[in-house]
């Protein structure tokens, strides 16, 4: 069981002794079933309202913040809901975070985009809004995976220019397929090897890991063949960013600003 399938459990747990209780923060995203990068945090993390006071035990962690007062119940257990929660965890944590669970929500529930927009708009004074405001403006349900999700992220933080999703390459034999993140200008593809797709039974579909691996490779020397680079960036890169920045700059990808590098300040 991973610390995330852990936390979750506690949570169901809890909520069996206590109903009342209303998760929010990182512990409904993870609830929600929102892909969640690093360790969750160590106390279960519950909402409190009007004006009781915030207060924390060894377990649980209570925060008394704005809500939308639209919980909802995920497999029995009370959460705030899918746009409360990415408001809050959009204010909260790096933008990558909050990226990732918001272009899954988008995915998921595709009207969360709308409700997400109108919370943003009525906080405008919350801590953290900027963050959230830039969530919103990157959030796009196409990205697959918390890893492209999170990889878009980081190519934004690093002053980028924005690639396009999903980008659909033919040759003569027809369809080959999509690649993740495309810039057309420089004829420059980045393709997010996360190895689910050589782990993940679901995206295995029934073939084997060494299968998919020689599709991978005959479909991207198709679009090689079109006179298109093709780079591939890994959970690696993503922890070290100057290779990140080197890998886009060495392949020519355009930059909208030069930016420093930073840390990662915890694993993605």
């Amino acid at each position: 069981m991973t610390r995330t399938q852990r936390h979750a459990a506690l949570a169901r747990a809890v909520a069996l002794r206590n109903p009342r209780l209303c998760f929010n923060h990182a512990t409904a995203a993870i609830l929600h079933g929102l892909p969640w990068s690093g360790r969750p945090p160590r106390r279960l993390q519950t909402l409190v309202e009007g004006a009781k006071k915030a207060y924390s035990t060894g377990l649980i962690q209570t925060r008394n913040v704005p809500s939308d007062g639209r919980s909802v119940l995920v497999d029995g257990v009370r959460v705030t809901s899918m746009a409360q929660t990415l408001l809050d965890v959009a204010c909260d944590r790096p933008l990558w975070i909050g990226l990732a669970c918001a272009d899954a929500a988008f995915r998921k529930l595709p009207a969360t985009d709308d409700a997400l927009r109108d919370l943003v708009q009525r906080n405008p004074r919350r801590k953290g809004i900027v963050t959230a405001r830039k969530v919103v403006e990157l959030a796009d349900p196409r990205s697959e995976s918390g890893g492209e999700s999170i990889c878009r992220a980081m190519i934004h933080l690093l002053g980028f220019a924005a690639p396009s999703l999903q980008q659909v390459f033919m040759d003569g034999d027809g369809f080959i397929g999509r690649g993740d993140f495309y810039w057309e200008d420089v004829r420059v593809l980045l393709e997010f090897d996360g190895m689910a797709k050589y782990a993940d039974a679901r995206m295995l579909a029934g073939k084997a890991p060494h299968d998919v691996f020689v599709e991978e490779r005959r479909r991207e020397h198709r679009i090689r063949s079109l006179g298109i680079r093709v780079i591939r960036a890994t959970w690696a890169d993503l922890r070290d960013l100057k290779r990140l920045a080197r890998l886009l700059d060495e392949a020519g990808v355009p930059r909208r600003t030069p930016v420093r590098p930073m840390k990662v300040p915890f694993g993605v």
